[in-house]
């Protein structure tokens, strides 16, 4: 009994939407040796760290962090372009004035549920407000006047 090294190339299909943990099992595919049952060779699915910019996966949805200067959240601005996953890019209406935490949902846009075909979970874009780092005496005096009665949000 002369042990011998001997490569197997196995395949690991990925299916869209499976989530960090899924465990992959090849039964009895381990090291073999004399006298020894082979073992069960396992693989734990891990998620790529900041591989898709902006997008952070929270169960089935995908939340995705829109960036704009603080007079696009104030005014009224075109539709918003919102990158996919899939090289796509969604139109999406945002006439309000956007406010810090303030978040929008597209149904349906998320990561695939792997036990329900065709269906997916949502893509939530969360908005991170970009501020002046300066603003002078007098730009600050028109901001307060323009501002003086506005009703706020709560």
């Amino acid at each position: 009994g002369e042990l011998l090294d001997d490569a197997k190339c196995l395949i690991i299909n990925v299916k869209p939407g499976w989530k960090k943990g899924t465990k992959v099992s090849f039964v009895s595919e381990g090291d073999e040796a004399p006298n020894t049952i082979p073992a069960d060779l396992v693989f734990v699915i891990q998620e790529k760290e900041n591989s898709d910019p902006g997008y952070v996966r929270e169960g089935n949805n995908l939340i995705y962090t829109y960036k704009l200067s603080l007079s696009d959240a104030l005014t009224d601005h075109n539709a918003l372009q919102i990158p996919t996953l899939d090289q796509r890019i969604i139109s999406l209406a945002c006439p309000e004035v956007v406010s810090p935490f303030y978040e929008k949902t597209i149904l349906g846009e998320g990561m695939p549920i792997t036990k329900q075909a065709g269906k997916k979970g949502d893509l939530i874009v969360r908005f991170h407000i970009l501020f002046p780092k300066y603003l002078n005496g007098d730009k600050r005096n028109k901001i307060k006047e323009l501002l003086a009665n506005e009703e706020l949000q709560t």
